[in-house]
């Protein structure tokens, strides 16, 4: 369990040689239990990928379209734009610290050398959405460092641009950011070896944590972005995160995209699976009854009405770790800029108390 420090006020040794009347001191009261408040958000990398995997595993003469099609909605749903309100959002809540997951980065190689014989990897950076983040969060005063960040897929195909072939090259990462003030040790990231293959690639996701210290409270803080719609896989690296990362006795604060909900039945068993070692869920906790949604904005994000359908992302506490709040941010449509949603998620906080 993690260690609570006690101020106690030792008895003279001489005192208790010339008398053994003298009273003991009583004991200081410790610091007591520390309140933290962690969130995860998910950023959205920019474009539904899905039409171009169907293509490149159905129809790979069609690739360079749909692919077309998939950079062109990155550019229109405008990351620098999103970063402005994301970071205003982020300020508002206030965390300790935060996952974040779907922290693209975006190159582009014109034209096309990926279907020559020895290809080039793209390397002009069109979008890095750590980088952009953190210059907005900057540029408003707000002191978050990364704590530490996993790449996952990095993913590279010929697209339709203009009038000619350019490669686009999308690489996945998942961060943690820390607030001035909070320590960060033991830092871990890592890919788990759990993967859907495609055929062309493997869908590889990650995991982050950091033994974390507000205070006189210590925990570890993991988070991550679990496989989605693909229950075996989904429970294959929850597994490995169960028996990894989360393995501790001191207090645990879990949190990520775990793209399941297990009151709309979206691979439920997920949920369960990590219940069952323990873990509480913090938003059902404080807010019972709560539907609590966090995921379903149109890719483009510009539909005005909100479009939330299922809750896919959570924060789990164990360790004697309990949950006094948690709310949603981004979800409402006051929070939208240039008219569009932040992200196709919404960011979780959560209050809670570390023993």
């Amino acid at each position: 369990m993690a260690s609570m420090r006690r101020v106690v006020l030792a008895l003279s040794v001489a005192g208790l040689l010339l008398s053994s009347s003298v009273d003991a001191t009583p004991a200081k009261e410790g610091p007591g239990p520390e309140t933290v408040r962690a969130m995860y958000w998910n950023l959205y990398l920019g474009a539904a990928l899905e039409p171009v995997i169907g293509a490149a595993l159905k129809d790979p003469e069609s690739l360079p379209l749909a692919a077309g099609e998939a950079w062109a909605q990155v550019r229109a749903t405008d990351f620098p734009a999103r970063a402005k309100r994301i970071a205003a959002l982020l300020g508002e809540a206030d965390p300790d610290i935060a996952g974040l997951g779907e922290v693209a980065l975006w190159r582009l190689q014109e034209p096309a050398d990926s279907l020559a014989e020895d290809p080039k990897p793209a390397k002009r950076v069109v979008y890095d959405f750590l980088k952009l983040l953190r210059k907005e969060l900057k540029a408003r005063g707000l002191k978050y460092r990364v704590a530490v960040f996993e790449t996952g897929v990095d993913v590279e195909m010929p697209a339709l641009v203009g009038e000619g072939l350019a490669d686009v090259r999308y690489t996945d990462r998942d961060a943690i950011l820390v607030k001035k003030g909070v320590r960060a040790s033991g830092k871990r990231s890592g890919v788990f070896e759990t993967a859907l293959p495609l055929g062309f690639m493997d869908s590889v996701r990650t995991w982050t944590s950091v033994d974390a210290r507000k205070g006189a409270a210590r925990f570890r803080f993991v988070a991550t972005h679990l496989e989605d719609g693909v229950e075996p896989v989904q429970q294959g690296q929850a597994a490995e995160l169960l028996a990894g990362a989360a393995a501790t006795d001191d207090p645990v604060v879990l949190a990520g995209d775990f793209n399941s909900d297990p009151d709309r039945d979206y691979s439920p068993a997920v949920h369960a699976q990590i219940l069952a070692a323990g873990f509480t869920d913090a938003w059902t906790t404080v807010n019972p009854g709560d539907p609590g949604l966090t995921w379903g904005q149109d890719p483009g994000l510009r539909n005005e009405a909100g479009g939330f359908t299922l809750r896919l992302d959570h924060v789990y506490l164990k360790g004697g770790v309990t949950a006094a709040e948690a709310w949603l941010v981004g979800e409402e449509p006051a929070d939208r800029g240039d008219g569009m949603w932040p992200s196709d998620h919404a960011g979780l906080v959560v209050e809670a108390t570390i023993p």
